[in-house]
């Protein structure tokens, strides 16, 4: 379920191999964590999502970033220097402060499975004072 719901809002390769690749559902006795972003394969420009997580790693995928201009200083092969104005994060999405992939799936299973704990613990009560004579 929660791979199903991460490849539903996921839409670009991109987020598919940054977000949805090395997603996983973990469970002990005590809690249920639910994974996104934690492969260690790199991508083909060098991106580790399970170790870049500063801006420009898996979260500027996730949250988006603003498109800015930054102007370089560059040398040209004969040795003439001059400006060169470019526009960075323009192949990541706008920003958003509430996450679009994995946080927005996360709230809709987070629900199902409090849901379902609620559920089996009445049932087990249900249980028990059915067996328990009074």
């Amino acid at each position: 379920m929660w791979r199903s719901e991460l490849v539903s809002r996921a839409h670009s390769t991109l987020e598919h191999r940054t977000i949805v690749a090395g997603s996983r559902v973990g469970v002990t006795q005590s809690q249920i964590s639910l994974v996104a972003a934690s492969t260690g394969r790199p991508l083909s420009g060098g991106l580790i999502p399970t170790e870049n997580r500063k801006p420009g790693g898996w979260p500027a995928v996730e949250f988006g970033a603003r498109t800015r201009r930054k102007t370089f200083d560059q040398t040209s092969p004969k040795g003439r220097r001059y400006t060169v104005t470019k526009r960075i994060n323009v192949g990541l999405p706008h920003r958003n402060n509430d996450g679009r992939i994995a946080f927005d799936a996360s709230s809709d299973v987070g629900r199902f499975i409090v849901a379902s704990v609620v559920r089996t613990i009445v049932d087990q009560f249900r249980s028990f004072a059915e067996i328990t004579p009074r």
